[in-house]
């Protein structure tokens, strides 16, 4: 590359140059080139010249393109917000955490590529350069037998596409929806429930299980234009779902996994404007929801001892089973939605209780 031309575009900030340059560099593999126009345009910020999208572009296309050295230094920059999408969750798209464990110390981001890595088939659970990592998400480094096998974001050099699980046949979410393209399909019981006088069902203020759902979609209230609705109650599965509802509803029973899927692809997405907050945050999320639903105290999930492994092993299964013996369900109003939706019911058939929120977003 031509030093001159590029001191020349940082010089008028032009930044469709800039991004031409980036274009021509990255298909020439000629990625140390591109990462010195990421680093002339963040210091053209102290100038006034604002060329953090050149920036970005850069950083980004390195995460998802560069060497493992490369990919790995602007991750460990801790680069912007604007990012198509988390760089621990781009990074980990084309660099398996073999390639990258040199470069990362123990941190944050080496422990949300691994669960990322994890979520693309790389068995990790032997890998002491993983398990040394702290637990910042209190996740294990293994996928469980009980839970499904997550969806995956797909980046391009431009965009990312991120398909919620798929539906059981019978529920009205619209298929033409953002970011609908179902490829988890699972099998599920259709139970109708069309009812227009609500069954009776005690109220119940739960706290901790409406913070947690909060949480979830958190990206979807704060920083875009979502909405969410909750309720509690002793009593049948219905009585929650209508409380939410003001006309008939149909509920469809899903298998603890199809759920769980659908939790986690809410966790990471960040909705229609806010930011995505990729797959790794997404189980955290999805697993913290199903705490507070089973009623598991998370402080006994991290011992400290010489059987670590052997306890947060047993503190998996012991949500596993609680998971499975939760009943969980869609509901809808028997019309088809658009944009962002989770309309989760959940009933606990030992405690007698029940929960329902609809999170919803637009464009």
């Amino acid at each position: 590359m031509d030093d001159a031309v590029l001191e020349g575009l940082i010089a008028r900030a032009d930044l469709d140059g800039l991004v031409r340059l980036i274009d021509v560099l990255g298909a020439g593999n000629n990625w140390d080139a591109v990462l010195d126009v990421r680093n002339q345009s963040r210091a053209a910020l102290l100038t006034g010249r604002q060329l953090w999208p050149a920036a970005t572009l850069a950083e980004y296309r390195l995460a998802l393109h560069g060497p493992p050295r490369l990919a790995a230094l602007v991750v460990l920059d801790r680069p912007g917000r604007f990012a198509v999408g988390p760089l621990t969750e781009v990074i980990a798209q084309h660099h398996t955490w073999d390639e990258l464990a040199r470069f990362f110390p123990e941190g944050p981001e080496a422990a949300y590529i691994i669960q990322e890595r994890l979520m693309r088939g790389e068995v990790l659970a032997d890998d002491e350069r993983a398990r040394r990592h702290p637990d910042v998400l209190g996740l294990p480094v293994t996928l469980h037998s009980w839970e499904p096998r997550y969806g995956v974001a797909t980046y391009d050099d431009v965009s990312v596409t991120a398909d919620p699980p798929s539906l059981p046949p019978g529920s009205a979410h619209d298929s033409t929806a953002p970011n609908s393209t179902t490829p988890n399909s699972t099998t599920s019981e259709s139970i109708a429930h069309d009812q227009t006088t609500p069954p009776s069902g005690q109220d119940v203020d739960d706290g901790s299980v409406f913070t947690a759902v909060r949480g979830l979609v958190e990206p979807w209230l704060a920083e875009s234009n979502g909405t969410l609705a909750f309720h509690a109650c002793e009593g049948p599965v219905t009585a929650a779902v209508q409380s939410l509802s003001v006309g008939a509803t149909r509920c469809t029973q899903l298998t603890p996994r199809t759920a769980l899927s659908w939790l986690q692809w809410a966790g990471a997405s960040g909705g229609a404007f806010g930011r995505r907050r990729g797959g790794a945050a997404g189980r955290s999320a999805a697993w913290w929801v199903a705490r507070e639903l089973a009623g598991i105290d998370d402080a006994d999930d991290h011992a400290s001892d010489d059987d670590e492994f052997d306890n947060e092993r047993d503190a998996a299964d012991e949500l596993g089973e609680a998971v499975n013996e939760l009943q969980w369900y869609w509901w809808d109003e028997a019309t088809p939605s658009t944009g962002w939706q989770l309309r989760l019911a959940v009933h606990d058939p030992l405690d007698g209780l029940s929960w329902a929120w609809h999170a919803s977003d637009h464009v």
